[in-house]
């Protein structure tokens, strides 16, 4: 009888312990996922603000890979694509989208 509740008693504990491990990698895999789509978000933002910068300098600018400093010494810079859609010409209305490629 002893013997079969000290198996019972073991299943359950090891039951319970790969439940709180498959917890905790379900955990570290999703604040991968948030981290990677918040630095997504922000090289996003970043470059889109670069391209306003040249916008506003150049009227005529159209878009094209902006490099966004991600570790603040200039040396890791990511590439992000600026696009313009609308009128190219100075003066004219244009829309400006990022998309980040990592």
């Amino acid at each position: 009888m002893a013997l079969a509740l000290v198996i019972v008693i073991a299943l359950l504990c090891s039951l319970a312990a790969y439940v709180l491990l498959m917890a905790a990698v379900t955990e570290v895999r999703r604040a991968k996922y948030f981290r990677e789509r918040t630095r997504a978000r922000y090289l996003a933002e970043a470059a889109l603000v670069i391209a306003m910068e040249k916008l506003w300098g150049n009227p005529t600018y159209c878009g094209g890979t902006e490099f966004v400093d991600t570790d603040g010494n200039g040396l890791g810079e990511t590439p992000v694509v600026v696009t313009a859609s609308g009128s190219c010409a100075a003066g004219g209305s244009r829309r400006l989208q990022a998309k980040v490629l990592y």
